[in-house]
């Protein structure tokens, strides 16, 4: 019995990045190719809103922070599905169902949307959700026009199929969104979902399928 819990509530999914080697790798998707055990990972708890990204390297798996850990924060990763892929409902019966627990993360306490859902651009942001007053309007047109400008790099250097400068524009958006704007916020999602991407194409597993 312990072993068969083992199986089914510790295991991790092993994938790779699939593309065809006429489209672009940032339209690659990723593909699960079998389980592992891995006892390192096994001391990780669950967040919807995880602190770390996670990619295949072969036989081995890495965790790379994806926003800023403070001494004594606890590292967590995602069991099932972030908070943007699925409504609260949803996550909650699939954890409870298969891990026996009830998340109570960030999102979850707050019932975040899903991407789809969530604030899309600058205009739509309630105000609550904003770091500084729209009183200043010197100030908050500057701050748009840093994430505007940053959000222009990150599109440019994709294009370019430059991932290195992707995942550098890419955490300097982080940090913008971080001292700006509340999650949730698609500007998070899309920026989570590139880093992620770049990660596997520059890093891991890849598979490049030819055009016959």
């Amino acid at each position: 019995m312990h072993f068969m819990a083992v199986a089914s509530m510790n295991c991790h999914e092993g994938a790779e990045l699939r593309a065809s080697d006429h489209l672009p790798l940032m339209q690659g998707t990723l593909t699960c190719i079998g389980s592992t055990l891995e006892a390192s990972l096994d001391l990780f708890n669950h967040s919807c809103v995880p602190s770390v990204l996670r990619f295949n390297c072969g036989r081995s798996t890495i965790l790379v922070a994806c926003k800023d850990i403070k001494e004594g924060d606890e590292v967590t990763d995602c069991y099932y599905s972030s908070y943007f892929e699925n409504p609260k409902e949803v996550r909650q019966t699939s954890l409870l169902d298969k891990f026996k627990f009830t998340c109570r993360c960030e999102a979850c306490e707050y019932n975040w949307p899903t991407a789809q859902d969530s604030p899309k651009g600058l205009v739509d942001i309630p105000d609550d959700q904003l770091k500084f007053s729209t009183e200043d309007v010197t100030r908050a047109k500057m701050i748009f026009e840093r994430i505007q400008k940053v959000g222009t790099k990150i599109s440019l250097e994709q294009k370019n199929e430059d991932w290195e400068n992707v995942m550098m524009y890419g955490l300097e958006f982080l940090t913008l969104l971080d001292e700006s704007i509340k999650p949730p916020h698609n500007f998070y999602v899309m920026t989570l979902r590139s880093i992620a991407k770049c990660l596997w194409i520059t890093k891991g597993s890849v598979f490049v399928i030819p055009c016959k």
